[in-house]
């Protein structure tokens, strides 16, 4: 009965995800796109000076500041979803996958800004304290609706934090310390190693949350950076020494993604599906969950906020997504039958040779950690607007015991649960998107004529 109930979970995710969810966000980014006078690409600059020149001060009666919600927004979209989903998208799709998931990322960058304006820009903060409450919880209040939807987003968002955010990070970050251990000799040690690992993951959750919002936000300030780094530096040594082979590569993949039979058996039909899809799991622009972060920050300034944010969604698409698909089909082994990690491992080895698998695991290491410190505190905002703000104790005991017993069980059927609960929280958000449009479009208005 189990397994059955598995498959049809599964089955049911794979028809959700292909071509009805494919269609409707590409249509809804196209014409978000245009009703906001392509806001990603007029204000690309403008995005980096104030990213860059961001005022970090934390505004009053809140714990996050807006450029720390940058910080935790594009935390939670460099994780494995984007290493490993780019090499699932190119297995499935072909290499004309990645130049899908490249055009597609710009309109990513669209849902970016909407979902953050409307947080702060429309409703702002709510309450006020260390338990402040802002983002989709509270703009769903002024929509019809508003009687389900503001517990159905946070109900959603929860379940996602804690399985996606919690468990399957902890699980990813089991397997990647285990390669490390069977490579480096020490395969002795995988007979207690699974154990192992949950009790380090349980006491570093434990210290995370005793430390309160506080402390996840001053170790995420520190992971993010140190794993961008890490990640634009291996995946440079890779180019550079397979830099013959990459203008043939973006060739490939061009005449891949637009070419009727594809490159390497994958229809056109593919590769926008699987780019598409993967996509929007990846770098998750659309969920809501940056509104989640800015909807506390107590932002006074919107839309440069807003634009600001597009940017975690460029460096997670169009960065590190784009560039581990270039590490893979100028490696040439895009098509050698392998998917996931270990495609990934493949394409590193290229450059890195047998160290290209602890390159690897290393960054899947560093990611599923870093995806964790920040879920724990979009956690944190949707219990405590579920519960009243009461009850955070309970919360944290709940997060650290995710944290262990996702680290020793099997997630299979939580991945196809995960993806099927981030379609729901989309397709709510999208419904926001368009309820809102007018509002939008007059504070992109207002300020464009201010500059």
């Amino acid at each position: 009965m189990l397994s059955f109930m598995s498959n049809l979970v599964c089955i049911v995710n794979d028809y959700v995800w292909g071509w009805p969810m494919v269609i409707g966000a590409l249509a809804t980014g196209t014409i978000l796109t245009i009703a906001l006078g392509f806001v990603q690409f007029r204000s690309f600059f403008t995005a980096w000076k104030m990213a860059i020149f961001s005022d970090s001060d934390t505004a009053e009666g809140t714990d996050i500041s807006p450029f720390q919600a940058f910080i935790n927004a594009l935390g939670t979209s460099l994780g494995n979803g984007g290493l490993a989903g780019t090499a699932t998208a190119i297995h499935l799709g072909g290499p004309g996958a990645a130049i899908w998931m490249f055009i597609f990322g710009f309109l990513c960058m669209a849902f970016r800004y909407i979902e953050v304006y409307i947080s702060i820009g429309l409703v702002g903060q709510q309450t006020k304290g260390p338990n402040s409450i802002g983002g989709p919880m509270e703009y769903f209040k002024r929509l019809p609706g508003s009687f389900i939807l503001p517990s159905l987003y946070a109900l959603l968002c929860l379940f996602y934090s804690l399985a996606s955010g919690n468990a399957l990070q902890c699980n990813s970050v089991r397997f990647g310390v285990e390669s490390i251990l069977s490579r480096a000799g020490f395969s002795g040690a995988l007979a207690y190693s699974t154990y192992a690992i949950a009790f380090l993951l349980f006491a570093f959750v434990v210290y995370l949350m005793v430390g309160g919002a506080a402390r996840i936000l001053r170790i995420s300030d520190r992971l993010v950076p140190l794993k961008v780094g890490l990640f634009v530096l291996s995946a440079s040594i890779v180019l550079i020494y397979n830099w013959a082979a990459l203008l043939p590569a973006l060739k490939l993949m061009i005449l891949s993604a637009f070419t009727p039979k594809a490159v390497g058996g994958a229809a056109l039909g593919s590769s926008i599906r699987y780019g598409i899809a993967r996509t929007l799991n990846a770098n998750e622009a659309g969920l809501g969950i940056a509104g989640v972060l800015y909807g506390a920050s107590g932002s006074k300034r919107p839309v440069q906020d807003s634009i600001a944010s597009m940017l975690s969604t460029f460096i997670s698409t169009h960065v590190m997504t784009f560039a581990v698909a270039l590490c893979i089909v100028s490696s040439g082994v895009w098509n050698n039958g392998m998917t996931g990690i270990d495609l990934d491992i493949a394409a590193f080895s290229s450059a890195f040779g047998w160290v290209g698998a602890l390159v690897v695991t290393t960054l899947s290491v560093m990611f599923g950690i870093g995806v964790l410190v920040s879920y724990g505190y979009i956690a944190r905002r949707c219990w405590l607007f579920l519960t009243g703000g009461r009850f955070s104790t309970l919360f944290s005991i709940l997060y650290c015991c995710i944290a262990f017993f996702g680290t020793i069980i099997q997630v299979k059927t939580l991945f196809c649960v995960c993806d099927l609960v981030n379609a729901g929280m989309f397709v709510i958000v999208m419904y926001a998107s368009f309820a809102f449009l007018p509002e939008l479009r007059a504070g992109l208005r207002k300020y464009r004529s201010r500059v």
